[in-house]
């Protein structure tokens, strides 16, 4: 996940010089890199400032105040939800991942050890990626990572969501939705499907590829990018594919159904470019923000089509309540992110 943000800053950049912000109220701002946000039933808002290692809280009609700060430089705090009083969260610094909690005003505990579970479980492990039916000529020269190769031990939670007696998690490396018990205990509700593109001679120049893996399928990793719980009882999860996401090979990006008891998974939404964030309202309706296409959609209940909803520059995580629509902007911008909201009707 963070190869992918990395490598596809300029894209970002060109993007967000091409949309018009739509109007919206602001709930936070000058914000760094705020990728994950949540909702509290009395409209407390909770935003991470990811890559600077802050959880911020946000009273209604007050100002933000960190809730909580990483003891170690270099940690990422992200993947957030909320659910009454406890407010969930993870922790990473390089293969150390963890899932903590806290409740209003108290101290952080950390639950589960995300990171561990994965050194040793590795769900992805029998999954396999990379180009497809290459020739031996073909495959000289490539790097490693085009060549076909099985899922690696890695963990980035990037999402979580408070269930009755576990909460569910997200992991955008490890390219699987989780479950962690109140014990800790970890365990593994669905390997999310790796992503099949079939690429073309002129997608093939445009990545500066060679001509010889044309016509051949190339396996990208799913990236789980956000999870959130329907009105029938499923899980709903954003696939940020681990490829190019400007468009160049496609919007391959899609929103997915899992049933948490048998991990069953169903594409629902295809066809989206970088979604990184989901949310699902009572009645069924999807919100899916678009990283770089700078758009957040709706999708209605039983429809398979994206509308456009809003434009916003860098939208990152969406979120419904009974009364608004939340989502952070600006996610790739220094210092520049926010937090605004669109009261219904919006």
């Amino acid at each position: 996940m963070r190869r992918t943000v990395i490598a596809l800053a300029t894209v970002a950049a060109v993007t967000a010089a091409t949309v018009t912000p739509a109007s919206a109220a602001p709930i936070a701002s000058d914000l760094v890199s705020p990728l994950s946000a949540a909702v509290a039933e009395d409209g407390t808002a909770y935003v991470a400032q990811n890559f600077a290692g802050l959880l911020m809280e946000v009273p209604v009609g007050g100002d933000p105040a960190v809730a909580y700060a990483a003891p170690k430089q270099g940690t990422e705090v992200g993947a957030v939800s909320v659910a009454g009083d406890v407010v969930s969260f993870a922790t990473t610094k390089g293969r150390k991942t963890h899932l903590l909690t806290m409740t209003a005003g108290g101290d952080a505990t950390r639950v589960a050890n995300i990171g561990a579970y994965e050194s040793t479980a590795n769900p992805d492990g029998d999954a396999t990626y990379g180009f497809k039916g290459l020739s031996r000529n073909c495959k000289k020269g490539l790097p490693p990572f085009l060549l076909p190769y099985k899922g690696i031990v890695e963990s980035h939670p990037y999402a979580t969501l408070p269930g009755v007696g576990t909460t569910y998690i997200a992991d955008a490396a490890a390219n699987a939705i989780l479950a962690a018990a109140p014990d800790g205990t970890v365990s593994t509700v669905a390997v999310m499907p790796n992503v099949p593109v079939k690429v073309n001679r002129q997608e093939a120049r445009a990545n500066g590829l060679p001509r010889c893996v044309a016509g051949h399928t190339f396996r990208f990793e799913f990236v789980p990018t956000d999870v959130e719980l329907g009105p029938d009882g499923m899980l709903y999860v954003s696939s940020l594919p681990g490829g190019p996401e400007d468009g160049s090979l496609g919007a391959n990006g899609s929103v997915w159904r899992v049933d948490p008891a048998t991990g069953d998974s169903t594409k629902v939404v295809g066809g989206l470019l970088s979604p990184v964030g989901v949310a699902v309202a009572d009645n069924g309706d999807l919100y899916v923000s678009q990283l770089f296409a700078g758009q957040i959609v709706k999708v209605p209940a039983g429809s398979s089509t994206p509308e456009p909803y809003k434009s916003v520059k860098l939208p990152g995580d969406v979120e419904w309540t009974p009364e608004a629509i939340y989502a952070t902007t600006n996610v790739l911008s220094d210092g520049k992110g926010k937090l605004v909201r669109w009261d219904f009707p919006a």
